[in-house]
């Protein structure tokens, strides 16, 4: 009994042996720490720059003894400040490792890693010599301290204030027997950005209101020609400098005259250093409509805007104001309670004549002195009756005088009078006129059948309620005669 229990313990013991060895067989080899560490140190040669200006990080090692490999080494940047150039690494290094390196502009990252060119391929520490014969790998390189690259920066134009570097992880040192080396890092390096002062003395943008420049503006052209209409004595100057921290003053653009008016704009820049001076030759016309002034009738043909030589073609009622329309200053005529203005073109004959446009809607439409209706909210042109629309029963051709406009039309024997308009909209119908208001209004038709069958059945009911009224009459009289009798009868004779 205690041989077996002695035999138990000494295989349950060469169990435990066993696979403690198989144990330590399966640890990989890279999990020995070695005793010694990498420092690693960010330096740059200016801490303080100015915006524009390059900025170089160098990424140091110290000490560099027997490293087969490494990385990654994230490494960051303030990309508000920012912006990277390039990534170099020294000859010296480059050639003893292979350096890759993984860039994201996005987050202002950069991954850099390293391995030994003796080692490329190779997986470990061990090269394959001559015969096939397994040696182990010669590492030369070993630096008390050695600069891995240097990460080229650009400070933003415009920026200023603290830009910093810095590591955020440092991973994968090992050496030649596959240890892997323990790694240690600051905080980074902090460059202050002061801003530069600008010597542009350009400017970005001139607008005119109620005109255009010509040519068109450009930083760098520095005379234009512009024109306004009579009626216009001052302009607005709108300004803005390429550099913000330029300045600028104006001149001219109020009290102008008829003919050639100077604006100047002069420029100086942020140093002080360099000034442009602009100038605007501002044309006031003898006349109120604007050059390229135009509008676009319902066929699609551009009009201009012409001046108006005998003021009587004016109708009455009308007086004259100016209107932006298509971004020029134009005379226009406006009447109380009418939305659309007239407005004096030049026709397809080169004859001038008037049109309404109407601001909302941007349609136009034909004024015939003689003829178009304007009302209330509406204008109404008679035009020649469809093909397919027929004149209301018991309306004759006829033509009236209303209002100074002679109007075609049609009128009954009752006095009314009708006639066919297109509104501004483009929509037809009969319109009637009223002699109480001295307007037209849509005219709704009268159904005869339904009026003349109204007639007929009051006329029925009319009939039925007398005789129904006979009726009672009798009645009450035949009830009335009969009890007269019951109560004073005839004496009768014997």
């Amino acid at each position: 009994m205690k041989r077996r229990s002695i035999s138990v313990i000494l295989f349950k013991s060469l169990a435990v042996l066993l696979i403690s060895i198989m144990l330590v067989m399966c640890l990989p080899i890279n999990s020995v720490i070695a005793t010694g560490s990498v420092a690693l140190s960010l330096n740059v040669y200016n801490y303080g720059v100015n915006a524009g200006e390059d900025v170089i990080v160098t990424l140091t090692a110290s000490p560099f003894e027997d490293i087969t490999e490494f990385g990654p080494i994230e490494f960051y940047y303030d990309t508000t400040k920012m912006i990277l150039q390039n990534v170099i690494v020294g000859d010296e290094f480059s050639d003893k490792y292979t350096i890759t390196s993984e860039i994201d502009e996005t987050n202002g990252r950069i991954s850099i890693s390293g391995e030994y060119i003796g080692l490329e391929g190779q997986g470990n520490a061990e090269i394959t010599g001559e015969e096939g014969v397994t040696e182990s790998l010669v590492i030369d390189a070993d630096y008390d301290s050695i600069d891995i690259c240097s990460i080229q920066f650009t400070a933003l134009e415009n920026s200023s204030g603290s830009a910093r570097f810095w590591i955020g992880s440092a991973l994968g040192f090992r050496n030649s027997l596959a240890e892997t080396i323990n790694t240690t890092y600051g905080d980074g390096v902090t460059v202050t950005i002061s801003p530069t002062v600008s010597s542009d003395a350009t400017l970005s943008m001139i607008r005119i209101s109620g005109t255009t420049l010509e040519p068109e503006f450009n930083p760098y052209t520095y005379y234009y020609d512009a024109y306004v209409s009579k009626d216009v004595t001052e302009v607005l100057v709108y300004v803005t400098t390429s550099n913000l921290s330029a300045s600028y003053t104006v001149s001219g653009g109020s009290n102008l005259r008829l003919g050639d008016n100077v604006i100047t704009i002069n420029v100086v820049s942020q140093d002080g250093a360099s000034s442009e001076t602009y100038t605007i030759i501002l044309n006031r016309r003898d006349g109120y409509v604007p050059t390229g002034a135009f509008l676009t009738n319902s066929a699609g043909v551009d009009m201009s805007f012409i001046e108006i030589t005998d003021s009587s073609i004016i109708p009455a009622g009308y007086t004259q104001v100016t209107r932006t329309i298509n971004g020029y200053s134009v005379p226009v005529f406006a009447r109380d309670g009418i939305e659309s203005v007239l407005c004096y073109l030049q026709g397809e004959d080169g004859n001038g004549t008037f049109f309404f446009y109407n601001p909302t809607s941007r349609r136009t439409t034909p004024f015939f002195p003689n003829s178009t209706v304007v009302q209330e909210s509406v204008i109404l042109n008679p035009v020649k009756l469809p093909p397919l629309v027929t004149v209301p029963e018991g309306f004759e051709p006829d033509t009236r005088s209303l209002e100074n406009s002679i109007i075609n039309g049609y009128s009954n024997s009752r006095g009314d009078f009708i006639s066919y308009f297109v509104d501004e909209d483009g929509s037809g119908s009969f319109y009637i006129y009223d002699k109480t208001s001295g307007s037209f209004t849509i005219y709704i038709p009268t159904d005869r059948f339904a009026q003349n069958a109204i007639t007929v059945l009051f006329l029925v009911f009319f009939a039925v309620s007398i005789l129904e009224a006979l009726m009672i009459i009798a009645i009450v009289f035949s009830v009335r005669k009969s009890r007269r009798e019951r109560v004073n009868p005839k004496p009768k004779r014997v």
